[in-house]
């Protein structure tokens, strides 16, 4: 997992920062840029020294401002993309420098420098396989003041996590309101028909005695328990037919649930599905926030050792803010739903699945119910 150390203003930077604080300058944030040369060698105040981020090997896109959790307004975060597309050759983003312009000078000058902790730099592919890998980072720097500084965005690089998290809204919500709970369906028989233990039964909260003994259900007179058996067909009251248990256990059983929680790849997720047991499959959406996007390939996405003891087949794909270049579908091991293989997704991004045919919900086959 790559890990930077914290932000390094230059001392052009510095003086850009100061003016800014009392009112006297205002500055564009420019670019942003990295470099696969190791500069952990220098000490603060050399890397304060420099003009120029050394051999800058790509330009990331400024997608967002973003403010400091601590609520100062001395503090900028900017929101930062490098894609490998167009890469011709490999490299590890050992440095990241922030550019800045201030109003009514041409020159730009590099405002700061972020390095990486050791062996924590992150790695840039080539696009040789045609794979692609976004990578973001949040590069917060002290401006002075945030009234006085404009943080300049890429509209061509602007994240899609707007419209994951659209269509996931777009996902429709089962109708819920003809179905009852386990309490609420035993509550509702218990006001409809309850048996007395003495022959007699109370309907619609009234006791009553059945008209032919011969129909009635007895009781050994040796343990109390009900030893006969008997259907009650077309049972009605009211001219309202009465749900069986078998009729209660079809809704169950057709009934959309919820599985909420965190795994390798997404923390959290959300797992819409319904069981339709008779021919072993699932129908299912999933949501979520992706965790970490390294080593993606194989990393659990939903668990699902618990409802499943294996799973046969898939017929999802998944979506995230990234630039996908060729298969995307969802893969699967055993009981557990995982991430395709050469696939790269951006820490913190929302992604949601989609069927075959951009449906909506996608199908899991199973060969059994646990």
């Amino acid at each position: 997992m790559s890990k930077y150390n914290d932000t390094i203003l230059t001392t052009e930077g510095t003086r850009l920062a100061t003016l800014a604080a009392n009112g006297k300058t205002h500055y564009v944030i420019t670019r942003a840029v990295a470099t696969g040369d190791d500069l952990s060698y220098l000490t603060d105040g050399q890397l304060a020294a420099l003009t120029k981020l050394p051999n800058e090997v790509q330009e990331g896109s400024i997608v967002e401002q973003v403010d400091d959790p601590s609520g100062s307004d001395g503090v900028i975060g900017t929101r930062v993309q490098f894609m490998n597309q167009g890469l011709s050759k490999s490299y590890s983003m050992n440095a990241l420098g922030v550019y800045v312009k201030e109003d009514g000078h041409d020159q730009e000058v590099l405002f700061s420098v972020m390095t990486a902790e050791s062996q924590h730099a992150q790695y840039m592919p080539d696009f040789a396989d045609k794979v692609v890998l976004r990578f973001g980072i949040t590069i917060f720097v002290i401006v002075g003041d945030k009234t006085n500084v404009t943080v300049k965005l890429d509209p061509d690089g602007l994240a899609t996590i707007k419209f994951v998290e659209d269509a996931i809204a777009r996902i429709p919500k089962p109708d819920m309101t003809e179905y009852y709970s386990k309490k609420e369906s035993d509550d509702l028989l218990s006001k409809k028909v309850a048996d007395n233990g003495d022959d007699s039964m109370n309907l619609n909260g009234k006791r009553i005695m059945p008209a032919n003994d011969a129909n009635m259900f007895h009781r050994s007179p040796d343990t109390g328990a009900v030893a006969e058996s008997g259907n009650f067909p077309g049972l009605q009251v009211k001219g309202v037919s009465v749900a069986t248990r078998d009729d209660l256990k079809s809704i169950e059983a057709s009934a959309w649930r919820v599985l909420t929680g965190s795994s390798d790849f997404l923390n959290p997720f959300t797992l819409l599905y319904r069981i339709h047991d008779d021919q072993k499959y699932m129908d299912a959406v999933i949501g979520g926030t992706v965790k970490d996007s390294n080593s993606v390939g194989g990393k659990t996405v939903v668990d699902l050792t618990q409802l499943v003891e294996k799973i046969t087949s898939l017929s999802g794909s998944i979506v995230n803010d990234v630039v996908s270049n060729g298969n995307s579908k969802l893969a699967f091991s055993g009981a557990k739903i995982v991430t395709p293989e050469n696939k790269a997704f951006t820490i913190g991004a929302t992604c949601s699945t989609l069927g075959t045919d951009n449906d909506t919900f996608f199908k899991i086959s199973y060969s059994k119910l646990i």
